[in-house]
């Protein structure tokens, strides 16, 4: 039996579909979690643009042909560089440091789970 190809990139694009999902139907956890610097109305504008923005790029990586893997996790690493600039320069303190930790370790976790599934085989291309 085969593995389907890139396991752990795809897995990472899973995780990222239910946290866009359930940051879409719930944006008061991003005001909480940002310590209210974020009013309910811009979080509600930033979940449902991640949503708009993430899941087509999930949806490519999962979907997709194999070919389209590389594109899709580029594009999900520019968009957690873009996360990382918008939040981290509309937050302070505590608050920016959790966004600049969670945006960057996202796009180096989406990184290294597409590098681990080239270097092991599981990369058809």
């Amino acid at each position: 039996m085969r593995l389907p190809s890139h396991p752990l990139t795809k897995t990472l694009a899973l995780v990222s579909v239910g946290y866009v999902t359930v940051m879409a139907l719930t944006p008061e956890r991003l005001t909480k979690q940002l310590g209210g610097q974020v009013s309910r109305s811009e979080a509600e504008h930033l979940t449902k643009t991640w949503a708009g923005r993430d899941l087509p790029v999930c949806a490519l990586a999962l979907a997709g042909p194999d070919s389209a893997v590389p594109y899709a996790v580029g594009l999900r690493i520019a968009a957690d560089i873009t996360d990382a600039v918008t939040l981290g320069t509309a937050t302070t303190g505590k608050a920016r440091t959790a966004v600049l930790a969670t945006t960057g370790g996202w796009g180096l976790a989406q990184l290294a789970a597409f590098l681990i599934d080239r270097r092991t085989g599981s990369a058809r291309e």
